[in-house]
Parts: C-alpha cells; sequence; structure tokens
C-alpha cells in the first residue's frame, strides 16, 4: 500500500504515538515561545509523549534528550534551485521580503546557517505569536513590517487556503503549487517562484 494507511485500518502504535504528539504541539503552539531555549522544552515534551505512547520507559527522559539535540543539529528546509536568484532578483528591484510562517523559533537559524536571511527584512513566526495563518492577525504583522498598503503586497504560499485569506484581506495571492499536486481553480497559480518576478512587472 505504499506506506498508505487504507479507510479504516487502525493505526499502528507509532501512529498512535506520533499523533498524541501532534495533538500536545497543536495545543501548545497558541502559547507565544521567545526563543529557541523555550522551543527546545515544547520538543522534549514532544518526544516524551511519543516516547511514553510506543511504551519507553527505561531511560526515555535521556532518549528524549537526545532526539531533541539531534533535532537541533539539522536543517530541516531545503531551498528550491531557484531560491537565491529570486531573493536577489527582489533585492535588486528594492522588493522587500517578509517570511510568514507556521513554524517555530528555530526557522530564523535555518535561515542563517542557509545564507538566506540577508534577503529578508523580517520574519512572523507562528510559534513566536502564537497566531497561525490564516488567522488576519498574521497577515496584518506581515503587512505592517513590509510597510506597505494590503494592496500591495503580494502573497505566495503552497496552501490555497492562505492564498485565499490573503486575497479576501485585500492583497494579490498566488499559490505555488508543486507538480503533483491538484491545481486549485479559485487562486492564480504558480508552478516555479520565477514565475512572480514577472507578475511583479510593472504595469
Amino acid at each position: 500500500m505504499n506506506g498508505q494507511r487504507a479507510a479504516g485500518e487502525p493505526l499502528s502504535l507509532l501512529d498512535q504515538a506520533l499523533a498524541a504528539g501532534g495533538d500536545y504541539l497543536d495545543e501548545v503552539h497558541p502559547v507565544p515561545l521567545a526563543d529557541e531555549r523555550a522551543e527546545r522544552a515544547v520538543w522534549l515534551r514532544y518526544y516524551e509523549i511519543v516516547l511514553d505512547r510506543v511504551g519507553v520507559t527505561t531511560g526515555a527522559g535521556r532518549l528524549a534528550e537526545a532526539v531533541t539535540t539531534r533535532w537541533e543539529s539539522t536543517i530541516s528546509v531545503e531551498p528550491y534551485r531557484w531560491t537565491v536568484s529570486v531573493l536577489v532578483e527582489l533585492e535588486q528591484r528594492g522588493i522587500p521580503v517578509v517570511v510568514l510562517s507556521d513554524a517555530w523559533p528555530s526557522l530564523h537559524r535555518w535561515y542563517r546557517e542557509l545564507n538566506l536571511d540577508r534577503y529578508i527584512r523580517a520574519m512572523v513566526i507562528s510559534g513566536e505569536e502564537g497566531v497561525t495563518k490564516p488567522d488576519h492577525r498574521s497577515f496584518d504583522m506581515a503587512r505592517a513590517l513590509l510597510g506597505s498598503d494590503v494592496s500591495d503586497v503580494t502573497f505566495v504560499d503552497d496552501y490555497p487556503g492562505h492564498v485565499r485569506a490573503a486575497v479576501n484581506l485585500g492583497m494579490r495571492g498566488l499559490r505555488l503549487r508543486n507538480g503533483d499536486e491538484d491545481p486549485a481553480a479559485d487562486v492564480h497559480e504558480i508552478t516555479d517562484l520565477t514565475e512572480l518576478l514577472g507578475f511583479l512587472e510593472p504595469e
């Protein structure tokens, strides 16, 4: 079944454990985190929950510490091949970029380590603000950091619902769709961020 669970098939023990951990993350995500130290406490608890649900008791605390440390040493994002060239072009045009992400404070570090932070004016991260997309407050924070009128903001996201929310607030919205994803008929879509540059050409 290619790793997919058929409808009605019982969850495995690991699936149940991950679901319980996910429920915990959903519960605490609205609580703003000051920094990665605060984020670490969240991930420690997450791994403790997962380990407990799969029946690990002996040394669970040490194992949770080790897994969390390993997680902190990784970069869990990979830029598209055109990411830097598009960011460079936007910088040359004087178009500011603000990242609006449902993520955790460690996203700052990942951008620094990938040398992408130099192209970003600011970041609005849900784990720091306690607000996730499509809550209008997250969009308001990003727009304020851009210092632009809402009609001058172009929002790009891979989730159609977030694009619709931005459009409803008066922004221009683009869905960045991967080639294997189903198209969404009610939003403007691009499949390569270089298409954004043409979209931003002055009329």
